[in-house]
């Protein structure tokens, strides 16, 4: 379930796409997750200006393979955990599919619509599905990294599944977290 969502999200990895062309997928990626902001050092010198995100989905979808090792795409690993610990969806939001590229991407009529009262309903579910399997315990685990199987990459070619434009899936994905003093992965979708 949540893995599912999960494999939908990184199937897309939306943004820090490389410059890797169509069927040239990397062998494996093991994706770290960094630690809490509060365990960090603090920073010693004023950070460089940055130039403003791009919202998700908002470009045109190319044959890029995109990085599973994107500070951006960590970032949004780290809400998905963040949401499977508390058991809420919100805060994993920005792991999820965006509407935009949902939109983007499926050839039915109101895509939009089925984003915001499936899919995210659907998601909501697995998040809090997730969080009953770490039990008790959920707010001690731990992310500690990502999986993610570049060997089993492919291009879903459009009017696949209904969808309107190609794009790159990645099944298998599987997280690592820590619990109770040992680490523990999750059982794959497929």
């Amino acid at each position: 379930m949540l893995l599912a969502a999960l494999a939908a999200g990184i199937a897309l990895l939306i943004g820090g796409a490389s410059k890797r062309s169509r069927g040239a997928a990397p062998a494996h990626t093991v994706a770290a997750v960094a630690p809490p902001r509060h365990a960090r050092r603090p920073a010693r010198s004023a950070a460089p200006a940055q130039a403003p995100a791009v919202a998700a989905g908002s470009l045109p979808q190319t044959h890029a393979f995109p990085s599973a090792t994107s500070a951006p795409f960590m970032a949004r690993m780290a809400a998905l955990w963040a949401g499977v610990v508390s058991g809420a969806s919100a805060p994993a939001l920005p792991a999820f599919f965006p509407r935009q590229a949902y939109v983007q991407l499926k050839a039915i009529p109101s895509a939009g619509s089925d984003w915001s009262g499936q899919l995210v309903a659907e998601y909501a579910l697995d998040i809090a599905a997730a969080h009953a399997l770490l039990g008790a315990a959920a707010a001690g685990a731990q992310l500690v990294a990502v999986n993610v199987p570049t060997s089993y990459a492919h291009w879903v070619e459009p009017g696949v599944c209904y969808n309107g434009i190609g794009y790159w899936e990645v099944p298998n994905a599987r997280v690592v977290y820590r619990q109770g003093g040992a680490c523990a992965r999750s059982a794959s979708p497929r």
